[in-house]
């Protein structure tokens, strides 16, 4: 899988950003971006549903000392990459970039030094690293008495893969079984047959485990009525918790 990061493009009243931003560009420098406009409870809303690693924000010109208040809202809770098109009555600050909205004949240029810069940044984070994601998922089925050997194990590792990295946002189980057979070239039956059957194995693994405290964690996380999905959000929890993870999660919603 590809990691794209998110950015956002709010205009409250559809100025001239929107008509300036080629998705192209954006596509071609690693990143999805979504058109949020209108009042400022829809980007809220946006910010609450979606990942944004960067905002890219145009000033109305209406009201400074509000624009600036909003700034410094959503740095201190929801993004830390910030791009603000306005004019140059803003005052600078280390909380955002400043693109001058009155010169846009390279606009694509200024934009574009300022998302590889941003992405530079965020991809140097080991939240960022599909690789040592995977290693911590597998990590933690080796300790849940998963098997290794098993197609289903593999597939588990890419599941919860998939669905930490669109965090929030909920995937249905039946759209990743597919994206993971598309990536094997099966059918997403078999990914869910091949998963189910690795619990399965892995349940009966861990009921094998003597009654000690150090098994007990295991047992108590373990259990026969456990399902594919349970098992891909529980880890998913194990991994939001974890300090590496986690809180870099967290840092870019």
């Amino acid at each position: 899988m590809i990691v794209k990061l998110k950015a956002c493009v709010y205009s409250q009243n559809e100025g001239v950003v929107p008509k300036n931003i080629d998705m192209k560009q954006l596509e071609i420098l690693g990143y999805e971006c979504l058109m949020v406009s209108g009042d400022i409870d829809e980007l809220f809303k946006h910010f609450n549903e979606n990942i944004v690693n960067v905002l890219i924000l145009e000033d109305d010109g209406t009201d400074l000392i509000r624009f600036e208040r909003l700034v410094n809202l959503i740095y201190d809770n929801y993004c830390k990459n910030i791009i603000v098109v306005g004019n140059k009555q803003i005052e600078k600050s280390k909380k955002y970039y400043l693109i001058d909205k009155t010169e846009l004949s390279n606009f694509d240029l200024k934009l574009a030094e300022l998302l590889l810069m941003f992405k530079s940044k965020i991809m140097q984070k080991p939240a960022y690293s599909i690789q040592k994601v995977k290693s911590a998922v597998h990590g933690f089925l080796v300790l849940l008495k998963f098997s290794p050997k098993n197609s289903g194990f593999t597939y588990f590792v890419d599941a919860i893969t998939i669905t930490f990295f669109n965090y929030p946002k909920h995937i249905n189980i039946m759209d990743i079984y597919q994206e993971i057979g598309d990536c094997y070239g099966i059918k997403l039956c078999a990914v869910e047959r091949a998963m189910r059957t690795a619990l399965a194995n892995a349940i009966k693994e861990v009921q094998r485990l003597p009654d000690t405290n150090q098994n007990k964690s295991v047992k108590e996380f373990v259990k026969y009525d456990l399902t594919n999905s349970i098992l891909i959000k529980m880890i998913l929890g194990k991994l939001l918790t974890d300090a590496e993870f986690g809180e870099e999660l967290y840092s870019r919603i």
